[in-house]
């Protein structure tokens, strides 16, 4: 059977390959047995020159996709992880070194090995041991996440030249879950009572995969009584429960066979607007991610129980057969009232024409691929597509009259808001896998754009919807897009989309309503300009809600909090922010907490996303973390004997002290300079926990005559986030003039 990952190979490597291709020699990797996501594990690379023999200043190239977060091969510390060994039965030397640009993308990074001081002849071995363990080395770490043939494309310079030719053979091997750590159990938003409610619950490793060796019987209770049963398999399983009765539902499953609980997000009982739930974009290893099409949309419907997903892959990468596999998939999983499977494209553009674009249509018989570029695509630009700016891309869908939305974002191109057209463009992404982009949004309403916010996973590891970090350059959990009212249908998802009905949150199901009257989230009014409009907000969250705050393009205008810090209980300190606003915008804050007039008796992680970031060693004055963020936080939870006198905090390149005497009820905040929203916040939190439900009013502390933009931002006690789309308040004085 063919893998996904043979389906990206055979993708970018279409373009014929020069003579001799066919006689380049074999490889084979071993063993090709499964190994556990994110544990150790040892490979041996074997190539056998081929009829040509290999020339002195020729080499080998062992390449792994961009999602691949095995570990970093390194040749000097026999002892440390990811020790890598090569050796040649010929009589030629033999080097090898890593490298990040070493091909062309998605098989970008890997090892070269570089053949010197001699040739090697036909029927010679290169062996490459990833992993050596001969020497106290663990191995070589696994990736973190499932893949059914996780591959090392291998190529080959018989002549010195610098062509490299693939080299024929089997080099894939699978990685499975690892023990499952956790249950993550999903309900719908809203149910009616009487009537029942699909749960979808799936067991997890600590990477975020499903652990499909976990099967057996769980429970399902509402106020402690069994309402429904089930069974695990392989992992999952989805259980009808009946509703009886009413406000706000948070089930309990449990797992009895593994020891394993969790609670559902909230489920509100009546006859509200439908929130349905879902993914604007996300790739396969067609392109430059890993699975195939089938397994992204049983993913995105089966284990991240969405309502919606879009397969978005980089037009430059898109050839035209694969582009109307996408369009015959998406049609064979979308289900009206169901499901919904967007078919589309990342118009993947450079920032100075417009930047990153996904593209969604509503009808699949009209959805035309509209390229930016043909970097890695042989298919001919004869027929007229290509489109070298976002505002060709924005004149042909009006033009050609086609049901489509461009959602703008921070991926690896920045969109340029500039250039966005809020009719075409009616939304912005403000999380993903790379990141927190508060700062994206705020731009766009600086810029008078009337635009609303979502979140997206853009899923390159084959979870859709339920992502978790993996490289730095993938460093939060994946963001979701909630979508109030309108049909599940494509055409009522863009439209609620294009009205701006819709909110971003960083990957949990948290229930936000915002309103003025009759106007929601979203919507653009006049009113009078003699007083500020009064928001009346609701929240539903699945942690305790730490604070609510009203925003406008400046800042913060008004807040709700729970009741002021106490002093003496737990304290809070926490940073984030990110080194740029382009690629490179991880921020490290390796690093320690000094305590001093006091003794730590407890310290806990707070809202770290990286399942191997965290605390690393703590005694009674000083904890050590490891901790990058790309424009999100985190942070400790520390208590004391005593009040200290102070906290001297060393992360990244900060050195910071903190005056305890100094902090009161309310959160101290310590803006850093360079890069994106970096700053560092201590605070003393609120005794008890915060309740989960809230319901509140805010007036912003200013407006101004003409046009306003007001959002509500969501903050809870585990760190997770929700953004609304903003209300546009156009507050104009009695005669009808904005002046």
């Amino acid at each position: 059977m063919t893998s996904s990952v043979d389906a990206a190979r055979a993708l970018t490597t279409s373009r014929a390959q020069p003579w001799p291709s066919g006689q380049v020699g074999r490889v084979a990797l071993t063993p090709a047995d499964p190994v556990v996501a994110g544990g150790f594990a040892t490979w041996t690379v074997r190539y056998e020159v081929g009829p040509y023999g290999m020339d002195d200043g020729g080499g080998l190239k062992l390449l792994f996709p961009i999602p691949s977060d095995r570990g970093v091969p390194q040749f000097t510390r026999p002892s440390g992880p990811d020790y890598t060994t090569v050796r040649t039965s010929g009589t030629a030397r033999v080097r090898a070194r890593y490298a990040t640009k070493l091909h062309t993308r998605p098989w970008v990074k890997g090892i070269a090995v570089d053949v010197e001081d001699g040739p090697l002849a036909p029927g010679d071995i290169i062996e490459v041991v990833i992993g050596d363990t001969g020497q106290g080395s663990p191995g070589a770490a696994v990736q973190s996440y499932r893949e059914p043939a996780a591959t090392i494309r291998v190529m080959v310079d018989p002549f010195a030249t610098n062509v490299y030719y693939d080299v024929p053979g089997s080099t894939g091997h699978p990685v499975v879950a690892g023990p499952a750590t956790a249950l993550v159990a999903i309900a719908p938003s809203q149910a009616r009572q009487g009537e029942s409610a699909a749960v979808s619950v799936r067991a997890i490793d600590r990477y975020g995969n499903v652990a499909a060796q976990v099967s057996g019987a769980l429970t399902v209770r509402a106020g402690g009584a069994v309402v429904a049963t089930g069974t695990l398999v392989d992992g999952m399983t989805r259980v009808e429960v009946p509703i009886s009765a009413s406000g706000v539902l948070r089930l309990r499953v449990d797992h009895p066979g593994s020891g394993l609980t969790t609670e559902t997000n909230p489920l509100v009982v009546g006859r509200e607007m439908p929130l349905r739930w879902g993914d604007t974009q996300g790739q396969t290893g067609e392109t430059v991610g890993s699975g195939s099409l089938d397994d992204f949309f049983h993913y995105a419907k089966d284990a991240a129980a969405l309502d919606f997903v879009t397969h978005s892959a980089n037009d430059f990468q898109v050839e035209d057969a694969f582009y109307a596999e996408v369009l015959r998939t998406t049609d064979r999983f979308t289900a009206a009232g169901t499901f919904v499977a967007f078919a589309g494209f990342e118009w993947s553009g450079n920032t100075p024409v417009g930047g990153d674009h996904n593209v969604l249509y509503a009808d699949n018989q009209h959805a035309p691929l509209l390229r930016s570029s043909r970097a890695l695509v042989q298919d001919s630009p004869e027929d007229g597509t290509d489109r070298r700016t976002i505002g060709d891309v924005a004149k042909t869908l009006r033009r050609d009259g086609i049901h489509a939305i461009c959602v703008a974002h921070v991926g690896g191109r920045v969109a340029d808001l500039a250039q966005i057209d809020p009719a075409v463009t009616p939304v912005l992404e403000i999380v993903s896998v790379h990141g927190w982009f508060e700062w994206f949004a705020l731009d766009a309403l600086r810029l008078g754009h009337r635009v609303g916010f979502v979140g997206a996973s853009d899923d390159h590891s084959g979870r859709p919807g339920a992502s978790f970090p993996s490289l730095p350059l993938f460093g939060v959990r994946s963001g979701l897009a909630a979508v109030r009212g309108g049909d599940l249908t494509r055409t009522g998802i863009l439209r609620a989309l294009e009205q701006r009905h819709c909110y971003a949150t960083t990957g949990e199901r948290i229930v936000l309503d915002v309103r003025h009257g009759g106007h929601r989230m979203g919507d653009a009014w006049d009113a009078p300009s003699d007083q500020p409009p009064r928001f009346d907000v609701t929240v539903h969250g699945t942690s305790g809600i730490e604070r609510i705050d009203l925003m406008d393009a400046g800042g913060v205008v008004d807040t709700w909090r729970p009741g002021p810090g106490i002093r003496g209980g737990r304290l809070r300190v926490s940073w984030r922010g990110a080194r740029s606003r382009y690629r490179n915008r991880v921020q490290n804050w390796d690093g320690t907490l000094h305590v001093r007039g006091a003794r730590i008796t407890s310290a806990t992680e707070w809202a770290f996303d990286h399942p191997d970031h965290g605390i690393v060693k703590q005694d009674n004055e000083t904890v050590s973390w490891r901790s990058s963020t790309n424009g999100d936080h985190d942070g400790l939870i520390l208590t004391f004997d005593e009040v200290p006198e102070d906290i001297r905090l060393h992360a990244g390149d900060v050195d910071l002290t903190v005056p305890m005497a100094e902090l009161g009820p309310d959160p101290v905040e310590y803006a850093l300079d360079g890069g994106v929203d970096r700053a560092v916040e201590v605070c003393w939190l609120p005794e008890p926990s915060s309740p989960a439900d809230v319901e509140t009013a805010l007036t912003p502390s200013r407006h101004r005559a003409g046009g306003n933009a007001w959002l509500v931002r969501v903050t809870q006690e585990d760190g997770h986030r929700a953004w609304s789309s903003p209300l546009f308040v156009d507050l104009r004085s009695a005669d009808g003039s904005s002046r």
